[in-house]
């Protein structure tokens, strides 16, 4: 073999080693993405739980009211989710209580019910329902979420607020 074919085949030996060692470094930052998002939620669960641990004998019934770490909801809105349907119960609460007058209450709950009916607060429902709620509210929802737009007259491409990424579970979370 010739000096010049050796350099060749030595060069395509290391363009060889080199896909091979990409395609490993590639295996490899997969697998600890997802190690870390499993170790992730595996603390958060613990986490959770310890805390569980302290305010069941305080407060029995929180976990009814609150849900579970583990209930699909993503972490990254779950706080914005949660006071979302707080206030939209309490709102309803109020004017079947008689404390909020009903041209107020078709202001709010048409406004609401808007933001009940995009897609991530959809699918957050489906966890949150099965949560205790203010009287009569889960059926209003059942009912929001099945009825007419709460604005027939606003074309999707009119309005596009930017809607959360609800990731899979063995996604990891995007770094913000």
């Amino acid at each position: 073999m010739s000096g010049e074919m050796m350099n060749v085949v030595a060069a395509s030996m290391s363009a060889v080693a080199a896909l091979a060692a990409l395609a490993v470094a590639w295996l490899s930052l997969r697998d600890s993405r997802r190690s870390m998002a499993m170790h992730e939620r595996e603390r958060a669960v613990a986490m959770d739980a310890a805390f569980q641990a302290r305010l069941d004998p305080l407060y029995p019934d929180l976990r009814r009211v609150l849900g579970r770490v583990d209930d699909g909801v993503p972490e990254p809105i779950r706080h914005v989710l949660l006071p979302f349907f707080v206030l939209y119960s309490d709102c309803f609460a109020a004017h079947r209580d008689g404390l909020l007058n009903a041209r107020d209450w078709r202001g709010l709950e048409r406004e609401l019910a808007f933001w009940a009916q995009k897609p991530v607060a959809r699918r957050a429902w489906a966890a949150f329902s099965q949560q205790e709620w203010t009287e009569g509210f889960a059926n209003h929802m059942h009912e929001v979420l099945t009825g007419d737009a709460a604005y027939p007259n606003l074309a999707d491409d009119t309005f596009r607020p930017p809607e959360v990424i609800w990731l899979e579970d063995d996604e990891p979370a995007p770094r913000t």
